[in-house]
């Protein structure tokens, strides 16, 4: 099933705004649009962002990470997005947590190649994500993810996540 996810800087308080605001987000607030980009697809990110030991043993990108250890702790990110808004019809936005929104904001572009590379190959992402996305077009959505994340950093806003199904 293919969703959209609009990634948009914006407060908290305008959660029920941008579900008004029928996916025109880009009229109001700053916004990142891509598709089928969900807190299952963040998870492992946050996880891999945020946890120091998540490199450990170091890779190569010749091998193939197993993370299905690990994902238990990314599944544990998961519970941190917080539901802002729900219409009950297929439309919620999320507030992406602070911590993920500053790791974002903080890589660099020499950051980008092995954190894509690891994201993508995260065995545990949910299929739609594996399905569309390979490396350099994870690459592509982290650089994308990178600047709005600063944008709402520099901003002091928060990153919302708006999902449609």
């Amino acid at each position: 099933m293919v969703c959209l996810s609009d990634f948009i800087v914006a407060n908290a308080i305008d959660a029920d705004a941008i579900l008004l605001a029928k996916g025109e987000h880009g009229e109001t607030w700053p916004v990142f649009e891509t598709k089928n980009l969900t807190p299952e697809d963040l998870a492992p990110l946050y996880f891999l962002l945020s946890d120091q030991n998540a490199f450990a043993p170091p890779l190569s990108s010749e091998v193939a990470p197993d993370y299905d250890r690990p994902f238990e702790n990314a599944l544990e990110e998961f519970s941190a997005f917080l539901l802002l808004a729900d219409d009950g019809q297929g439309k919620v936005v999320l507030e992406i947590p602070l911590q993920l929104t500053q790791e974002l904001a903080g890589l660099t572009a020499t950051d980008l190649p092995e954190i894509a590379w690891n994201w993508s190959n995260f065995k545990s992402l949910s299929m739609n994500f594996q399905t569309f996305y390979d490396v350099k077009e994870t690459q592509v959505i982290l650089e994308k993810l990178q600047k709005i994340a600063r944008l709402a950093v520099d901003r002091k806003s928060s990153l919302l996540l708006w999902i449609c199904l």
